[in-house]
């Protein structure tokens, strides 16, 4: 339906990196099910989620990217629908009772997630190329999360849409599952003094998003916004366990960007938002002035020293480096260098580096 080619351009730019990374992210929308919003979309389950998964992957740049780096996916909004579940359902059909609908609503959720498994996590987990898993690992299947572990540096990355709760006038909205809190806390409590947390997910926990920016989506916000207690639950977490080692690292805004979250006058982790690949659908781009930078959920936190947000296709890559005074731990460098092939704002490649102290 786009120029399959120039999506995957990044692909083959990241594959002739001359320093090779150690793995690759994808973190959702690795396909558009609803790439036409709804006016022409496939009705049928098979042509929406499994064939559009087949188109998204057959092309030889992608096949070259996943034959030579060990790469670790998960799903974001796009593998359902744009801002599922807390926008329109899936099934958008005639129906003669509520109850079919139903039942076709429920026929298409289990179409996507079935893409999903044989598609993205099939893997999980496996030793992403000869990384053992982080330990403990967690149960795939229930949890939605996978592990790695290549040296000093761990990661974690978690499912953060398929198990999603829209919020109703009853219940809150929910992201994260009982058994995935459980997972992530278990985790991040056997995380070694000197190791990296990254801590990986399609939906962005920080920077949120000015409510009422998306004047298509008029409804709470797509991102970890849309359950705040989780979001709450997650930043506690981290700030308690792992203070001064841990990165957010997300996709979903279909922009670049990054800052450092402080407490106070010390650096106590970072956040990264990945450029998409391709992201040709003006409708699920994220605006950058949009990005709410003031707002922290958790008292006594800041995001300060921001990159970007820039808009434009391409891809990032970080580099993590252990800081050492004499022959003493001192924490970690986080530099992210962003490769846009095609940068809005310039109509041209451009490149980009941040680097922060934790």
């Amino acid at each position: 339906f786009f120029d399959r080619d120039r999506g995957a351009a990044a692909f083959g730019s990241l594959a002739r990196l001359q320093d090779q990374p150690h793995l690759a992210l994808m973190l959702g929308d690795q396909i558009y099910a609803d790439a036409t919003a709804g006016l022409l979309d496939p009705a049928g389950p098979v042509e929406r989620y499994m064939r559009a998964h087949r188109k998204a992957f057959r092309n030889s740049r992608v096949h070259d990217l996943l034959a030579r780096l060990p790469v670790v996916m998960t799903p974001d909004d796009h593998e359902f629908g744009d801002n599922h579940p807390g926008s329109a359902p899936l099934y958008r059909g005639h129906a003669s009772t509520p109850t079919y609908a139903a039942l076709r609503e429920r026929a298409l959720q289990r179409a996507a997630r079935d893409a999903l498994r044989a598609f993205q996590t099939m893997t999980w987990p496996s030793r992403m190329g000869g990384m053992p898993p982080a330990r403990p690992a967690p149960r795939t299947r229930r949890t939605r999360c996978t592990t790695f572990e290549p040296g000093a540096v761990r990661g974690i990355v978690f499912d953060t849409r398929s198990l999603r709760r829209a919020a109703t006038a009853t219940k809150p909205g929910r992201i994260l599952t009982g058994r995935q809190r459980s997972a992530i806390e278990a985790w991040l409590r056997n995380s070694p003094p000197d190791a990296l947390n990254l801590v990986c997910c399609g939906s962005v926990v920080l920077p949120g998003v000015v409510a009422g920016s998306d004047p298509a989506n008029p409804g709470p916000p797509d991102s970890w916004q849309a359950a705040p207690a989780d979001r709450q639950w997650l930043l506690d977490q981290l700030t308690s366990r792992v203070p001064g080692r841990f990165v957010l690292v997300s996709g979903d805004y279909h922009v670049s960007g990054g800052a450092v979250i402080r407490q106070g006058a010390k650096a106590i982790g970072a956040t990264v938002i990945a450029p998409p690949f391709y992201a040709p659908l003006p409708y699920a781009n994220e605006a950058p002035a949009s990005l709410d930078l003031g707002t922290v959920p958790l008292p006594g936190l800041a995001l300060q020293a921001p990159f970007g947000p820039h808009r434009g296709s391409g891809f990032g890559v970080l580099t993590l480096q252990q800081r050492f005074e004499g022959s003493t731990f001192a924490g970690w460098t986080v530099r992210y260098d962003v490769e846009l092939l095609d940068m809005e704002e310039i109509g041209r490649h451009a490149s980009m580096t941040r680097a922060w102290t934790l």
